[in-house]
């Protein structure tokens, strides 16, 4: 595969360039973020993503509701539609697909 990059490193410290990824993957590591640090990198990640973020986080937990409410907030600022699966037998957490919504062109 020739057309395929990946870059590695703290989400506190990587600047991505707007729109720079096809996909981005962002798998279990939401949920270990301090607090102060998910939203900016949710804005980040998905601002990087021109199609789709991947993610993997546990979610709908009574003690963390915030968590899912702001996932939904993130993607509904920066144009992504967002779909949940549910969790499975194995742990992990959910999978969660932002796909950015394409404007229609005029």
């Amino acid at each position: 595969m020739t057309n395929v990059s990946f870059e590695c490193g703290s989400v506190a410290d990587l600047n991505l360039d707007p729109q720079s990824y096809d996909v981005v993957l962002f798998l279990g590591v939401y949920h270990h973020l301090p607090p102060p640090l998910r939203w900016p990198a949710m804005m980040n990640l998905l601002g990087a993503a021109r199609r789709q973020l991947v993610m993997r986080t546990p979610l709908l937990q009574p003690q963390k509701p915030a968590r899912t409410t702001n996932i939904f907030k993130a993607c509904e600022e920066l144009n992504f539609t967002l779909t949940i699966y549910p969790h499975g037998p194995r742990p992990g957490g959910n999978i969660l697909i932002a796909q950015r919504q394409t404007t229609p062109a005029p």
